[in-house]
């Protein structure tokens, strides 16, 4: 894709008909030029990227910021080359420099230029928005019929892109003029997330989602009960995670050639796993998800060729959505893998199934099964707490008239919201036991008798919970920066963002009031640590570790490790001490496994590519 106002023309071009991706830089000729081997040198180039002159019109400042750090990434893979001149990146940088100077001195929204030709059937336009964890310019693109107009209500869909080794913000996965035409034919909107690289459209690859959905419905006139959801490859798990983990955000989801079951995709036994490190995999996994669907038409498509996602994946997910008599259907196609010559056409029939699915209204009945509290909820329900945190939670409540049923297991705490439902006074039953009458304009909230509830939805494990909300590195000592400065280097490397870092003696109140705050280094070394060394539950020493009152002596081991903030409510506070943590695991997968706590060895692996625990668990609702 090329990102010159005006010269789509010259995509359309270079894009064969039917191709799932745009490329117009060379980015994929030289090792060295992959997104990830500059990234290093950009860091110094973009870590100002969100701040702009205060004259630029608000609803402008990301995609400028945005539109800079292209520029400086440009740079960069120029510099790769070693000398050799670019043309084509050299243009790319002269009319990105231009871009950006009207995008900052527009007088409205200047995200409303076309990238497309007038000769395309729609309006592609190029938009960004600020990461509400990290502060960084995320982009997503969004195609429009020609003739749409604010006074009409368009359907929206959310496209998921596939697992690619090349894609960057410079070089983004774009669908082709025949699929999008398709959804302009059909008066749809599609909006395309960058996904944060490669981040699997989970954890903060979902909330970009997310994001974007949000956008699109602040900045387009869109029918908020027809948005759908769809993806390929990678992208199609996404759709099932995303759709499971919050199906009341969408009518009708359609994944193509997605995984659904971790354990067969790692080969692994599920029994034989520790509770903790089960429950990591059960919390994104489709088929321990399923039922969470169960008011969302789900459309399935695979190759029965395929040999990069099995279709066994599809299979088992279909046989499960047959016995448990779930609206889903599912489309197999033989002679077929993995190819764009089955997905595209694959896309094209998702989109058009999608248009025909009705608009989303609130079910009777939900099912919810969860392993993250941050993800417990569907449509009028949410599960507050969780009775054991190493377990999945699974609710399940009827709307009967003016009764309301619910059956649980592993949950302490629960809220619904019944206001929609005008029901008036309603009868609430739990378990098969009644609790009461209450008043269904108001949330309906039940607690266990023995409820611990210091752990919330906002404020909850595991390790990679710390990285959803605004976060900030904090280091001690000259080895604390330097491995501040390999987390942040690995946060760019999986969520394409830039992470905040500051020394202990830099720390505000502010920072603590407002910030979850990744600590690195030991009480010694590190004076914020220091400050709540004697309250954590677990700390590292020089010569061992202390977990409660009990010392065990040890050597090459390492802390990683999710709390409570002792500064502010809703806050978190991490502790990375010792030992690397994950230098074996892929750059997208550093920190899926880390359960609330862990003490594991520096220098020994379990097949996984973890480190190996010596201790790991999740806290308690009360964080003991």
């Amino acid at each position: 894709m090329t990102f010159r106002t005006g010269a789509f023309d010259f995509w359309q071009r270079r894009v064969p008909r039917g191709s799932t991706t745009a490329r117009t830089l060379p980015f994929n000729r030289r090792r060295s030029s992959s997104p990830c081997a500059v990234v290093g040198a950009a860091l110094l180039l973009v870590t100002g990227f969100g701040q702009v002159h205060a004259d630029v019109l608000p609803q402008n400042r990301a995609l400028l910021a945005f539109k800079r750090e292209q520029i400086a990434l440009a740079q960069q893979y120029q510099k790769s080359y070693g000398g050799v001149a670019q043309p084509e990146l050299e243009a790319w940088v002269r009319d990105g420099r231009r871009r950006a100077q009207q995008i900052e001195n527009a007088q409205g929204d200047a995200g409303t230029v076309s990238l497309a030709a007038p000769s395309t059937p729609f309006s592609l336009q190029e938009r960004a928005y600020f990461a509400a964890n990290d502060n960084s310019p995320q982009g997503y693109w969004v195609s429009l019929p020609r003739d749409y107009t604010p006074t009409k209500k368009y359907p929206l869909v959310v496209f998921l892109h596939g697992y690619s080794t090349t894609i960057s913000k410079l070089s983004p996965w774009i669908l082709d003029v025949d699929t999008l035409d398709v959804a302009t034919k059909l008066g749809m909107i599609v909006a395309m997330p960058y996904g944060r690289r490669n981040a699997d459209f989970v954890q903060w690859g979902e909330d970009d989602v997310l994001a974007v959905k949000r956008e699109c419905l602040r900045v387009y006139s869109i029918d908020e009960s027809r948005t759908y959801l769809t993806g390929t490859s990678m992208g199609g798990y996404g759709a099932h995670a995303v759709g499971l983990h919050t199906p009341g955000e969408w009518a009708a989801v359609a994944p193509i050639s997605g995984r659904t079951d971790f354990y067969v995709w790692f080969k692994l036994q599920r029994e034989l796993l520790p509770d903790w490190k089960r429950l990591l995999f059960d919390a994104d996994d489709p088929r321990t998800l399923i039922e969470n669907g169960r008011s969302t038409p789900f459309l399935a498509q695979h190759g029965a060729d395929d040999i990069t996602v099995p279709v066994e994946h599809s299979r088992l997910w279909a046989a499960d959505a047959a016995r448990l008599k779930l609206p889903y259907l599912y489309v197999e196609s033989p002679d077929v893998g993995h190819e764009n010559g089955f997905q595209m056409p694959a896309l094209a029939n998702a989109i058009r199934w999608l248009n025909e699915q009705p608009a989303h209204s609130m079910p009777l009945t939900v099912s919810m099964t969860s392993g993250d509290l941050r993800e417990a909820r569907n449509e009028w329900s949410q599960i507050d707490a969780f009775a054991n945190y190493s377990q999945l939670a699974r609710l399940d409540a009827k709307i009967e008239g003016n009764a309301i049923r619910v059956q649980t297991r592993n949950v302490a705490r629960f809220t619904l919201t019944l206001k929609p439902f005008a029901l008036g006074t309603v009868n609430l039953e739990v378990d098969g036991k009644k609790v009461g009458d209450f008043d269904s304009t108001q949330p309906l909230v039940w607690s266990a008798p023995d409820a611990k509830t210091a752990k919330s939805p906002t404020m909850c494990g595991p390790f990679k919970s710390l990285m959803r909300g605004p976060f900030t590195l904090v280091y001690g000592n000259d080895r604390d920066r330097k491995d501040a400065q390999k987390f942040a280097t690995e946060w760019n490397e999986c969520a394409d963002g830039v992470a905040a870092i500051k020394s202990a003696g830099a720390v505000s109140g502010g920072d603590k009031r407002d910030r979850n705050l990744i600590l690195f280094g030991t009480r010694e070394s590190n004076s914020v640590l220091r400050e709540i060394a004697d309250k954590l539950p677990i700390e590292l020493k020089s010569d061992g570790y202390r977990q409660g009152t009990e010392f065990t002596p040890a050597k090459d081991v390492g802390l990683r490790m999710v709390w409570r903030s002792p500064w502010a409510d809703g806050k978190l506070v991490g502790v990375c001490s010792g030992a690397w943590w994950g230098d074996k695991l892929p750059l997208n997968h550093k920190w899926d496994l880390l359960p609330d706590y862990t003490i594991y060895q520096g220098t020994k692996y379990d097949r996984d590519d973890t480190n190996t625990p010596i201790i790991a668990g999740n806290f308690d609702g009360d964080w003991k």
